[in-house]
């Protein structure tokens, strides 16, 4: 019984990580990003370097003076957020947690899909057992 509650101990904790990695990331980026960074045909598709691959977190940057999106390509395109902070989104049949956070005209986003996330945190509570 006691291992079973460190077990899942251990994973909501591991959950909160996550969230603050997602929050971290986010906020980063608000003080790095430009808009200028963003106004030539020629830019890139934004990545995140450093990032765990593990993590397979997705960013996305949305430029709502010009109307421009930039997602890696191949990867699904988010839902534009309601409001900045943690939301849960429907992303082609699969739950996504999402953190958004605006800088001037552009709306910075990063995610995670729930079923990655749940894998993480369950290798993570069975390495404390």
């Amino acid at each position: 019984m006691t291992a079973t509650a460190t077990y899942f101990s251990a994973q909501a904790e591991f959950n909160k990580f996550l969230d603050v990695y997602l929050q971290d990331t986010a906020e980063s980026l608000k003080n790095t990003v430009r808009t200028s960074s963003f106004n030539s045909d020629e830019t890139t598709s934004p990545i995140i370097l450093g990032a765990p691959k593990a993590y397979q977190i997705l960013l996305q940057i949305y430029d709502s003076t010009t109307n421009k999106l930039w997602i890696p390509e191949g990867k699904p395109r988010l839902p534009l957020p309601e409001t900045e902070g943690f939301a849960l989104k429907q992303i082609n049949g699969k739950q996504w947690q999402t953190y958004s956070v605006s800088s001037g005209s552009l709306i910075i986003t990063v995610a995670q899909e729930i079923t990655v996330r749940s894998e993480l945190a369950a290798a993570a509570a069975l390495r404390t057992l």
